[in-house]
């Protein structure tokens, strides 16, 4: 049996890393402090990894508006489509995979380097009058933070009651996820991130009970509840993601290498495996990859 290769194939994507200190010195209007970072339409930089396969694993918790145009993401395995209105929040740690952005997409937005309190994985599209409101605390937030030195009791006063407006939208009714609130929401968030970074070694039902302190009956039967799919389709979805940046990033590895390392009991396993997930064989995708270059 070959030697489990250790994977670091999911970039990081959060502040200090070099795409984001590239973005944030691209415009003065970006602003960093000790506590988040405002950012003026990183969609620039994003565009750059449009259809390149790379997936990221985003660092610090994110608000984001998008002011005009559609974006197409795979965000925690789910595909998303952000426009023109919508209003996300996302969590630390989410995985991020760019698909495609319309040419006139444009997004503000900011990171949080500490927690606050509200913030929470959710994406609404506010009324026309919520919408102003929300941009119009935005901006005066972005206008407070520039002030040196910080004004730093105003500006955490501003970030509480942006992200207050925001999860207000949302309880409105106005959410985009077709998820409903509550607990068993919030448990299939939970799950669907530890799926995204575990996935790739762990594909056992108990392993993610486990983990949510829940019997692994319980955790199905919320998981089917809210996303009508089993767990084991969203386990699965979250490996082959696992597979396709391994067989993206390590084109020394074989295929057996690759199943190896994704805990796979053999190459013939993984193929059958990768084949039901995404319609071709490993060596397929690896061609079609070598077609686009």
């Amino acid at each position: 049996m070959m030697k489990k290769t250790q994977q670091t194939n999911i970039r990081d994507f959060s502040l200090g890393t070099k795409p984001v200190t590239e973005l944030l010195g691209r415009s003065a209007q970006n602003v960093v402090t000790d506590e988040f970072a405002i950012v003026s339409n990183p969609a620039g930089l994003v565009s750059e990894f449009i259809g390149s396969g790379q997936v990221f694993r985003i660092g610090e918790a994110r608000l984001i508006f998008c002011t005009s145009g559609s974006g197409h993401a795979i965000i925690n395995m789910e595909d998303r489509v952000i426009k023109a209105g919508d209003v996300v929040m996302e969590e630390a740690g989410a995985i991020f995979e760019p698909i495609e952005l319309s040419p006139d997409f444009c997004v503000q937005g900011i990171a949080f380097k500490q927690a606050v309190a509200g913030l929470q994985s959710l994406w609404t599209r506010p009324i026309k009058e919520e919408w102003e409101e929300l941009l119009d605390l935005f901006n005066l937030l972005h206008r407070v933070a520039k002030h040196r030195p910080l004004r730093r009791e105003i500006v955490e006063h501003l970030l509480r009651a942006l992200v207050a407006g925001v999860v207000f939208t949302a309880k409105e009714g106005r959410a985009v996820t077709d998820h409903h609130g509550g607990r068993p929401a919030q448990l299939f968030r939970r799950f669907r991130r530890l799926a995204a970074l575990h996935a790739s070694t762990e594909r056992s039902l108990a392993y993610y009970a486990d983990r949510l302190c829940i019997s692994p009956h319980y955790l199905g039967e919320m998981v089917k509840r809210v996303s009508g799919q089993p767990p084991l389709h969203w386990i699965n979805r979250a490996a082959a993601t696992h597979a396709r940046i391994l067989l993206h990033t390590e084109r020394d590895m074989s295929i057996t290498d690759v199943a190896y390392a994704l805990n796979f009991p053999s190459a013939t396993v993984f193929c059958k495996f990768f084949r039901r997930e995404t319609g071709l064989t490993p060596t397929a995708y690896r061609r079609s990859l070598l077609a686009k270059v």
